[in-house]
């Protein structure tokens, strides 16, 4: 911003400048300082310099208590704008959650989940590909996580899903005849894909269990809780660690823990998934699935066929 600066006459023809822009302590100081000599020597020096300049006589004497302080804690006051502890606070102080907040934005995307499922996916040259899919039981706090070798895949989600409840799942819920599911809308577990449904099915019937599956609405899988809950934890444990091996990828995974109980257990799936996979319409008329009143589209059951 330019400056200008007018020169204007105080009771004695003392020449008072008056800088146009800038902040108001630089003028008060400079306003302080012209007038800080009538002031000393009588009455009324505030008053003068204040019809002079325009300026309030509350500026004038801000100024003038900052000339008056030592040259060193003059310095050092000229250079703030505001008082200490002045203006608007930091938001990570004000919103304490507002960093872990951010960060699991900007953590890769998740895929979905069985009582919570979301996969990342890693490619190196020498490694191959890593694509682990996890599964979390928010009532036990443990975590399941398949990591690929191949595609991300419908069939390899819902084989993840199969994993976790043959090694974890059945142990702990060992009287269930169903199974809720909550899973993003896109990705390999989306609620338009055939064969994400068609693979489902498949599980219902192997396993005996009535599938309610639930989708995230669009732009709202921020709020699956296997990102808060296990990969945020997964991700700070191989933070820095190179990632040499698949073994390597499986290790740190089922080293992950936490202060609240966290378990994790993780597996390599070495399993060649095919990718453009076709659903017959003659597949689809053998789903037993019954979709929800409410988004039929985003929430369903699936029902396993009739063991012979």
């Amino acid at each position: 911003m330019e400056c200008a600066e007018h020169t204007v006459h105080c009771g004695d023809s003392t020449k008072v400048p008056r800088s146009l822009g800038g902040d108001g302590r630089a003028q008060s100081a400079t306003m302080g300082g012209r007038g800080s000599a009538r002031v000393g020597g009588g009455w009324g020096g505030v008053t003068a310099v204040a019809r002079a300049t325009g300026l309030s006589r509350t500026t004038i004497s801000a100024g003038l208590a900052e000339l008056a302080l030592p040259a060193k804690q003059r310095s050092i006051e000229g250079t703030r704008v505001r008082r200490p502890g002045g203006g608007r606070k930091a938001l990570t102080e004000t919103d304490r959650g507002l960093l872990g907040a951010l960060e699991a934005l900007i953590e890769p995307v998740r895929r979905g989940d069985p009582e919570e499922v979301r996969v990342h996916d890693f490619l190196d040259k020498n490694l191959g590909k890593a694509i682990p899919y996890g599964v979390y039981d928010m009532i036990n706090n443990q975590g399941w996580v398949s990591v690929g070798i191949d595609h991300d895949t419908a069939q390899f989600a819902v084989n993840s899903i199969r994993r976790w409840w043959k090694r974890m799942g059945r142990r702990r819920f060992p009287r269930a005849t169903e199974l809720l599911i909550t899973a993003d809308g896109g990705g390999s577990n989306s609620s338009r894909s055939r064969l994400w449904k068609v693979s489902l099915q498949a599980l219902a019937d192997q396993l005996g269990l009535c599938l309610h599956v639930c989708h995230f609405p669009p732009g709202t899988s921020k709020w699956n809780k296997i990102e808060h809950r296990l990969f945020s934890f997964i991700t700070q444990n191989w933070r820095g660690r190179p990632l040499l091996t698949h073994q390597t990828v499986v290790n740190l995974i089922a080293g992950t823990t936490t202060q609240t109980g966290l378990i994790v257990k993780a597996a390599l799936d070495t399993n060649q998934y095919e990718t453009a996979v076709k659903v017959t319409e003659e597949q689809l008329s053998r789903l037993r699935l019954t979709p929800h009143r409410f988004h039929g589209d985003w929430n369903y059951q699936l029902t396993p066929h009739k063991r012979k």
